[in-house]
């Protein structure tokens, strides 16, 4: 309450206006009493200081009393009017009382008595209106903010009063796949519950209603377009426009269900199958083990749950295979991708065979936090490719056995021609030996010398021919690729000469060399050329073979070109029994491409401008690393 109020009289007759000053005084001194005899002075005294009561006489020489409220509308008016008049008149105070006066009096005998009451009283009421309209306007603020908090809420929001949804955001109204609030509000609440739960639901919001505490649930939505939902959902009891109401919000949780759903199959997968899996964490000063599937528990000899927390020493590899595992752990602790193949200490306090796989895992930020791995037991791989390499080299030496009997002939005249030459310098030395001619001894040295040349001939041919037919291990060398394409030529080209073929090449001078068993290579290279050499017999034209070979990235790609007559339609020339020559066994190409292939090579053929072309790739040699000196025997290729 303030200490003073102003008063403001608006009286024309001079007299009235002194008692209605006096009384007002004499009753209290918190009234400071202004007096304007018009409209005009009045409104002049408003504009400097806004009074707290205004008494206003209804006729004024410049006005009627109720003009003062013309200008205003009721709930625009700052401080309270009371009109006054010397008459009695209804339609007066009605039209006053509607013009936002706060009373309309009539002076009576006992009017300059009653006016400190009246005006306390006037004073009281409008306090009252200003306090009733500040509330309304702070609820009606406080509704908008509510409303506007609801509105921009990132989550869906009901609002549940009077047994109906009254208010719905657009989160929500996107969430229930309604195109407006319209589709969710006035509808009850059980409308968008699937049946099962809406006795429960009822329940949890008679609770809230109640004010009795409830905590966040799951349960499932009916949308309008007739899906269902997953959601998790929380109620508050809340005073929606002077009603008890319950503030509904809830997220859809379908997706975050399924994932997990998902993530729970992925589990028991993981849980169930026969290969060991394990997930290492990066977050300690130490890698340490998280999971590990029973499968790995078993391979290693590890109670159930007791991989987890173990280090990285619960895998030990046989010593032959010791810097593998360290290079497995580098990869690990590093975040590394890798395989490698090693003996693995398993339960029965053996090792056996295993290839491990590692892969990074990456957190929100893309940096490294756990790396998976996957311990797959070959050993049983390792005894079929063992097996399988076996049967291979058995079946090529075969084959290798097979094409030398084709050429058997004619390498027997390519050794009869130096045993011929040897013979023939043999008896002139002992010609010479028995003349007497001065020139004696430089002729028999002469033909000593082509004697020693000749029997290396013979020597080497005999040497080419053993190594063809060995039957000796695969054993992977540095070699020169000039060296075995030549030498490969070499040992058919009695075949070469009579079928009447010419053999060109295409080879840069500069080719690096290639890893891989000379034999085996020889016998690709041989048998290409001796198919090519078969597949020209019928033509009568120039019969050419062109071998090339280029570098590409870090394969040399080698190729046999023929003129023939080209390559067969829809036949798989590369599988095993299936050729074109008559009386052939369709197992050349077939052997061939497990050659190639076991060199970590592929072979493929192509028509050519003239006939037929065989490719094949294999990788070129590169400098040897520690790792890979180090127990080289060891090494398991498949």
């Amino acid at each position: 309450m303030p200490d003073e109020y102003r008063i403001l009289i608006i009286e024309d007759e001079r007299s009235h206006a002194i008692l209605m000053s006096r009384a007002l005084n004499t009753f209290s001194s918190q009234f400071e009493v202004i007096i304007a005899s018009s409209l005009e002075k009045a409104r002049q005294e408003i504009v400097q200081r806004r009074p707290d009561l205004a008494l206003v006489d209804n006729m004024l020489p410049d006005g009627r009393g109720v003009d003062l409220l013309s200008h205003r509308r009721p709930e625009d008016q700052q401080f309270p009017i009371v009109v006054m008049t010397s008459y009695g008149d209804e339609r007066t105070a009605v039209e006053a009382l509607k013009r936002g006066a706060i009373d309309y009096v009539v002076k009576t005998e006992h009017f300059f008595s009653e006016l400190p009451r009246i005006a306390e009283r006037a004073i009281r009421q409008w306090q009252l209106i200003c306090d009733k309209r500040d509330a309304e306007l702070a609820l009606r603020n406080s509704e908008r903010r509510y409303r506007a908090l609801v509105d921009n809420s990132p989550v869906p929001i009901l609002v549940h009063s009077m047994e109906k949804v009254v208010l719905a955001n657009e989160k929500a109204v996107e969430c229930l796949g309604g195109t407006s609030d319209a589709d969710l509000i006035g509808r009850p609440i059980e409308d968008f519950i699937v049946p099962d739960e809406r006795q429960s639901v009822r329940e949890r919001i008679s609770s809230l209603y109640k004010g009795e505490p409830t905590t966040a649930a799951e349960q499932h939505m009916l949308c309008v377009d007739g899906r269902t939902i997953d959601v998790s959902v929380a109620g508050t009891p809340i005073d929606y426009l002077g009603h008890p109401a319950c503030q509904i919000v809830f997220l859809d949780i379908t997706e975050r269900k399924r994932a997990e759903l998902a993530l729970k199959i992925r589990e028991r997968a993981i849980a169930s199958t026969t290969n060991g899996v394990f997930i290492v964490s990066l977050s300690e000063n130490e890698p340490q083990l998280v999971y590990g599937n029973p499968a790995l528990e078993v391979m290693l000899g590890v109670a159930p749950g007791m991989l987890e927390g173990k280090s990285l020493d619960v895998f030990r590899a046989d010593p032959r295979e010791a810097e593998q595992l360290r290079q497995l752990n580098w990869g690990i602790v590093n975040g590394g991708a890798m395989q490698e193949t090693l003996r693995l200490a398993r339960a029965e306090g053996e090792f056996g065979w295993c290839e491990i796989s590692i892969a990074p895992v990456r957190g929100e930020k893309g940096i490294v936090t756990h790396v998976v791995g996957v311990v797959n037991d070959i050993a049983e791989k390792i005894l079929a490719d063992d097996e399988l390499r076996r049967r291979n080299m058995e079946l090529a030496h075969v084959a290798r056995l097979s094409t030398l009997g084709e050429i058997v002939a004619g390498i027997a005249h390519e050794v009869n021609q130096p045993l011929y030459a040897i013979s023939n310098y043999g008896s002139t030395c002992l010609n010479l030996l028995k003349s007497q001619r001065e020139d004696r001894e430089e002729n028999i040295t002469h033909c000593i010398t082509r004697i020693v040349d000749q029997a290396t001939r013979a020597g080497e041919i005999i040497r080419r021919l053993r190594n063809f037919a060995s039957r000796t291990d695969p054993k992977l060398e540095d070699r020169d690729v000039h060296e075995l394409i030549h030498d490969s030529v070499e040992l058919i080209a009695p075949m070469i000469r009579d079928s009447d073929v010419f053999v060109q090449y295409e080879l840069p001078d500069q080719l690096p060399p290639v890893t891989v068993d000379a034999i085996q290579i020889q016998q690709v290279l041989i048998n290409l050329v001796t198919n090519a050499c078969e597949a020209m017999k019928a033509i009568s034209e120039s019969k050419t073979v062109t071998i090339s070979a280029q570098v590409s990235d870090d394969l040399v790609e080698f190729c046999v070109r023929d003129s023939g007559p080209g390559l067969p339609g829809n036949v798989d020339i590369f599988e095993a029994f299936r050729t074109t020559k008559e009386g052939g066994m369709g197992m050349g190409l077939a052997i061939s491409r497990s050659i190639i292939e076991l060199h970590g090579g592929k072979i493929w053929c192509q028509p050519s401008a003239e006939g037929a072309e065989f490719r094949f790739t294999l990788p070129t040699a590169s400098e040897p690393t520690e790792e890979e000196h180090a127990n080289d025997t060891n090494r398991v290729h498949h």
